[in-house]
């Protein structure tokens, strides 16, 4: 009985659903690109803003791996993986030629000073924020400069406004504290991000969004 009605099922007209039209396959492969960045970065925001409180609050375990932050996560669209750039714009509108703020933890020398997602950062100390391999030059600066203050130059709205940022120590990597006694052990995530699960200077400007996020 099962095998004939699978014969019967092969002998079925097949329907054939009418072909769409290309300009429509690709602008609902647009939106659902767009979309999933979005949602990637807002996990990813959630994810980074619980690590770097965890990351600061733990410091004093980490001895070696602690050092200067400030708790943003910045790039431009020539410092993001070559797929994202296309609709990268769009998704976060992320700059061209600036750093854009795409995320900042709560609390953090970033906050404190009053920048904001959406910001984007032209320099530090005076210094020009590079296009490529932004998340990674911003990383560096900011440990090598260690806990002094550094005075950045953002633009908001057009208008140009000076912020100043102290940084804090941090945990340079997540973290898995085992105990008092054992001190933490450290695991280490890619991705080059300001504050946010850094590796050593010349890996830095490895990251990706991912990182992100270089």
């Amino acid at each position: 009985m099962l095998h004939a009605l699978l014969l019967c099922a092969a002998c079925a007209p097949v329907s054939k659903l009418p072909p769409l039209p290309t300009d429509e396959i690709k602008t609902e492969q647009r939106k659902q690109q767009v979309a999933q960045l979005r949602s990637y970065l807002g996990q990813l925001s959630r994810l980074d803003n619980v690590a770097f409180q965890l990351r600061v609050a733990n410091r004093d375990d980490c001895e070696d791996r602690a050092w200067a932050q400030i708790g943003l996560i910045a790039g431009t669209v020539p410092s993001l993986p070559r797929k994202f750039r296309s609709f990268s714009h769009e998704a976060l509108a992320v700059s061209w030629t600036h750093a854009t703020v795409l995320s900042i933890a709560d609390n953090s020398p970033a906050a404190v000073a009053g920048i904001k997602t959406g910001d984007q950062l032209l320099t530090f100390n005076n210094e020009p924020i590079p296009r490529h391999g932004t998340a990674g030059w911003i990383n560096g600066y900011v440990r090598n400069n260690g806990e002094r203050q550094i005075q950045v130059l953002i633009r908001r709205d057009g208008i140009d406004e000076m912020h100043t940022i102290v940084p804090v120590k941090a945990c340079g990597f997540f973290q898995h504290i085992a105990s008092r006694t054992h001190g933490c052990t450290a695991r280490s995530h890619r991705g080059a991000r300001a504050g946010a699960r850094q590796s050593r200077p010349s890996e830095q400007a490895t990251g990706q969004y991912r990182n992100r996020v270089d």
